[in-house]
């Protein structure tokens, strides 16, 4: 259940939307696409409602550092979800669980 984003004109970029999961445990995944996954889907990767922070993260393709948006666990304290040191250290303040960070994303 994604949404296909609309072809641009010939000869224009494709807006490509970049995901990173930081997990609780100090794995992470990286992940680019052309398709914005559904709000949903998101959800079931923090393990409940989300809420959204600001971070400052640097991409594995990027020189340098760039704000983002963190989408974690709303309710991830009350869940006694283990702290992530990662996610901690980029936004700036005590993060628990698996988050998402997003470049590039429409959630309005």
């Amino acid at each position: 259940r994604f949404k296909q984003i609309p072809r641009r004109k010939k000869g224009s970029r494709i807006m490509k939307y970049k995901m990173v999961l930081l997990k609780a445990d100090n794995e992470h995944l990286f992940m680019e696409t052309v398709i914005q996954p559904e709000f949903s889907d998101m959800q079931k990767l923090v393990g409940g409602y989300i809420e959204r922070t600001l971070c400052v993260f640097t991409a594995p393709d990027a020189e340098d550092p760039s704000e983002c948006v963190m989408l974690v666990n709303e309710d991830g304290i009350g869940m006694d979800l283990p702290y992530n040191l990662m996610a901690s250290r980029y936004a700036g303040q005590t993060i628990v669980g698996d988050v998402l960070v997003l470049q590039n994303f429409d959630l309005e």
